[in-house]
Order: structure tokens, then C-alpha cells, then sequence
């Protein structure tokens, strides 16, 4: 079979990586993790030709035009959001909108940025718990934006340090979410979709400790959710987080790397989840992890597969099936057809669970 057409799963998550390396160089910052970021998908680059199938090019598939409530960054977004009616769209021009509160988010709300170069336009915060409060909202979306710096302590976890917080059926694409006191996306309803995007550096210790209420990540969620072609990369504890009955749980297609304890975490959900075509590389790595950690962790959950996906250097596990007596107890997990590179997989032994061709 034709190389190009082994690796066209992973294309569009490698393309997700040039534009997060992109990202870096336009604002003069990163030099080290841009060059990890590249460095994950160079052996499939080379195999496609450079790229030429991927169609990388220096911008993002960014929105180039909006039609909708023009917004410029001198403009106050967070009260100019909340003094307009629901299901307003909002075309935030390039530049960095500053705000002191969270920009609330209604029912099918549009938050659009239009850029045709790097950097997004940026919505950011030193002093709101929540960059957008997406809370009690319904078919949201979120496109095209940086969502950085929202700010939290032990006292206000789970709800605080959020880059982007609530909303059911909410869609998320083409957005940076990055170094969030907590996670980059939490606390969603059913329905999230994450497609595009970046979710990287969010998390810190006092949301990391080893108490029961851990919640560090560049996303967690208890409700269900979907990640297609994305880039999930150094975050302080848990990459992607699926937590007490996420319901369905899915990520496709995307680029995990360097997430403090896992890239993917399962755990006491009954699924149906599917990781499929995914690239996870140096994971569960961070100096003061504990527990469990590696590439994907399946921790007391069931009705789960992982397929077609790639690993390399994860630390401890590529893959690793726990049940450790809560409820759900852990069954129906298929772990098959992935590349390990020498990373282990465990937990195979446990009754309904298939570990078949993984090499």
C-alpha cells in the first residue's frame, strides 16, 4: 500500500501541528516546543512528499469574513456580549481583547474571529475565573480565537481557572486554548465538539493534588464529547479527561504530547469511547506525577476501544487498563491495530478485555 494512504489518518492532526508551531514563531516565543511540535510528525510529513497532500499553507483554515456584530479590541467584549440578545454572532477582528470579566455566552451565540494570519485574535484575562461563561447555554460556538490566562486557586476547583467553561451542544473550533490556571475547556454539558484546535500549558499544582479532586487539563468533562484533529500538548496533568459517566467519549485524529500524566483519560465512565488515529508521544513524563500514567489510561470504565492509534516514549504505559473497584467494573475494551514503538500495553489479562495486534 501507498505510504501517503497508511498515514492519511494522521495528516490532518500533523497539519494542526505545523499551524501550532506557526502559532509560536509569529509571536517570537517557543522555540523548544515549536521544535517538538514538529518534531511529532516529521517521519509522516517526509512519507507524504513534505506535505503536499496535507495542503499546509502559513495560515489556519481561519475565517477570513464574518457577518454579524463587528467587534474591534478597544471595544469592552465581555460587556458588549452581555448587553446583547441571544444568538447574536460577534466577529472579533485581529488584536487582543482584554477583559476583567467572564464574556458570557448564549444560547447559539457565534464568537468568530477573523484573521487570515497568525497570531487569532486573542481573548485573554489576568483577574476572571472564566475567560467565556458558556454556563446554561445551548449550541454555542466558539471559533477562530486565543482563550488564555483565566485564574483560579484550591478554593474555587472545579469551577474556576477556565478558559472556556459550560454550554451544551457547544462547538469549538480553530481555538488556542492556553495557560488556564485549571483546563483550557471544563465543565461542559453533552455534545462538546472540539475540532481544529489547540489545548496546551493549561493546568497547575493546586489543581493537581492528590486529593480526590483532581481537575487539571487541557479539557475535562463528565458529559459526553468529541476532539477530531487537534493538537493537545504539554498541559499539567491530564491532556483529554472524560470523568464519573462522560457518556460517549471520542478522540479522533489528533496530536497528544507531553501532557503531564496521561493524554487520554478514561475513568469510571461506561462508555461507548473511541480512540482512534491518534499520535501520543513522551505523556505521563512530569516530574511530580503519581498514580497511573502513560499514553491512555482506561481506568474502571467499559465499552472502550482504541485503534489505529501511535505511540512513542510515553512514559510507564502506552496503554494502560485499570480496575481498581469502583463502579463501572472495567470490561468490553478492545485495544487493537496500534503502533507502539516499545511502549507497553497492560491490563490485558483482565476479564473482557482483547489486546490483539498491537506492535
Amino acid at each position: 500500500m501507498n505510504p501517503s494512504a497508511i498515514l492519511r489518518p494522521f495528516f490532518g492532526a500533523c497539519k494542526l501541528v505545523v499551524v501550532a508551531a506557526l502559532e509560536l514563531a509569529a509571536r517570537n516565543t517557543g522555540g523548544v516546543r515549536a521544535a517538538k511540535l514538529l518534531g511529532a510528525c516529521s517521519a509522516a510529513l517526509l512519507l507524504s512528499g513534505l506535505g503536499g497532500l496535507m495542503g499546509i499553507a502559513t495560515e489556519a483554515e481561519s475565517a477570513t469574513s464574518c457577518v454579524g456584530k463587528q467587534l474591534s479590541s478597544s471595544q469592552d467584549l465581555a460587556s458588549v456580549a452581555a448587553a446583547t440578545p441571544a444568538g447574536t454572532t460577534f466577529c472579533l477582528q485581529k488584536g487582543t481583547y482584554n477583559v476583567s470579566t467572564p464574556v458570557k455566552v448564549q444560547s447559539n451565540d457565534k464568537f468568530v474571529g477573523v484573521y487570515t494570519s497568525f497570531p487569532r485574535p486573542s481573548v485573554t484575562t489576568n483577574t476572571a475565573q472564566q475567560v467565556f461563561d458558556a454556563n446554561g447555554s445551548y449550541g454555542a460556538m466558539i471559533e477562530g480565537l486565543r482563550v488564555e490566562g483565566a485564574v483560579g486557586q484550591k478554593f474555587c476547583q472545579p469551577f474556576c481557572g477556565r478558559g472556556i467553561s459550560g454550554g451544551t451542544n457547544l462547538t469549538v473550533v480553530d481555538v488556542r486554548a492556553t495557560e488556564n490556571d485549571n483546563q483550557g475547556i471544563g465543565g461542559t454539558g453533552d455534545g462538546l465538539l472540539v475540532r481544529d484546535s489547540e489545548l496546551d500549558n493549561n493546568g497547575s499544582a493546586p489543581f493537581a493534588e492528590q486529593d480526590g479532586s483532581e481537575s487539571a487539563a487541557g479539557l475535562k468533562s463528565v458529559n459526553s464529547m468529541t476532539v477530531v484533529n487537534s493538537v493537545i500538548h504539554d498541559n499539567y496533568w491530564a491532556g483529554v479527561w472524560c470523568d464519573l459517566e462522560c457518556g460517549r467519549f471520542e478522540v479522533r485524529d489528533s496530536t497528544l504530547l507531553d501532557n503531564g500524566r496521561a493524554a487520554i483519560h478514561d475513568e469510571v465512565s461506561s462508555g461507548p469511547a473511541i480512540f482512534e488515529g491518534n499520535i501520543m508521544k513522551r505523556n505521563g513524563g512530569a516530574s511530580y506525577v503519581w498514580g497511573h500514567h502513560g499514553g491512555i489510561l482506561i481506568v474502571s470504565s467499559q465499552n472502550a476501544e482504541a485503534y489505529g492509534n501511535t505511540f512513542r516514549s510515553n512514559n510507564n504505559y502506552g496503554i494502560d487498563v485499570v480496575e481498581d473497584s469502583r463502579s463501572p467494573v472495567t470490561g468490553g475494551v478492545s485495544i487493537y491495530d496500534n503502533t507502539m514503538n516499545g511502549d507497553g500495553v497492560t491490563g490485558c489479562s483482565l476479564e473482557s478485555v482483547s489486546c490483539t495486534t498491537n506492535n
